[in-house]
């Protein structure tokens, strides 16, 4: 992964986990909105993402859905036709 790549995503991540007034909605749709106008920052961060999500820690299971939503749109658009059959880690993995 590029040096600019991980920053971004780290940058993303952080927003996402802090939230606004403890809600995390504003920042997923920033996380989202950054996710489709920069897809290969997904790409990039694929495997760091796979190997966060198969660590063991809480995780709120509607975080995950939509992480997994997103990720398999993003993947879509990207040109992956079929679904991805690897996508719950990543998603894990981007979820907060």
């Amino acid at each position: 992964m590029s040096q600019d790549g991980h920053e971004a995503i780290g940058r993303n991540r952080r927003a996402v986990a802090t939230g606004a007034e403890g809600t995390p909605e504003p920042t997923t749709k920033v996380l989202a909105a950054e996710l489709w106008t920069h897809p290969k920052l997904l790409l990039d961060a694929l495997e760091e993402l796979r190997t966060l999500g198969s660590q063991s820690r809480p995780r709120v299971p509607e975080a995950v859905d939509w992480a997994r939503g997103l990720v398999h749109q993003v993947l879509r658009a990207f040109g992956f036709r079929d679904r991805w059959p690897n996508i719950v880690p990543v998603a894990q993995g981007s979820s907060i």
